[in-house]
């Protein structure tokens, strides 16, 4: 299957920004492996006893493989969200690709949009992301987790006035 790059490619389009949420948006996933790590690792290094110890070849190393595993799948968790996330700003429309087993893909053409805003929840205030917010009446779609959330509202603001501006109607996206 083609990707939204492949696609645009084909059509010519130029492509003004093309954004994959920031791994600063997942940082309670991190946070939580690291913790989880730290867990097997104090398991491993200090003696401790287990319920059925007796049973295990090597008690002190299942404990800890638990928390490792634990740690591996937080950060499988974040990587494999921020994978299947992608959006692209082109000079004719914003366009929102996500999934891997399940996909959707919406495009929303400047000519439709009618406000674009940020949302940014105070966790994602602190460590510097935010979601912007592409708003065309019923249609939005929320770009989610992305640095610098201000830049991009700015430059789909701007040309969002370009288009409506000019009445360039080769903005129309079908």
């Amino acid at each position: 299957m083609a990707s939204i790059l492949d696609k645009l490619e084909e059509s010519e389009e130029e492509i003004l920004m093309d954004l994959k949420p920031s791994r600063r948006r997942f940082i309670k996933e991190y946070m939580g492996a690291l913790v989880w790590f730290i867990i097997g690792l104090v398991l491993l290094v200090l003696d401790w006893s287990f319920p059925f110890q007796e049973e295990m070849l090597n008690p002190e190393l299942m404990g800890s493989a638990f928390f490792f595993a634990a740690a591996f799948l937080f950060v499988a968790y974040a990587e494999a969200r921020r994978y299947v996330e992608h959006y692209v700003i082109t000079d004719t429309a914003v366009y929102e690709d996500i999934g891997v087993f399940t996909d959707r893909h919406t495009d929303l053409p400047y000519m439709k949009l009618q406000r674009c805003g940020i949302h940014r929840p105070f966790m994602e205030k602190i460590v510097g992301v935010g979601d912007v917010r592409v708003d065309a009446g019923q249609d939005f779609f929320l770009i989610k987790g992305v640095s610098e959330p201000e830049e991009i509202e700015r430059v789909i603001e701007d040309r969002m006035r370009e288009v409506m501006s000019g009445g360039n109607m080769a903005a129309v996206h079908e």
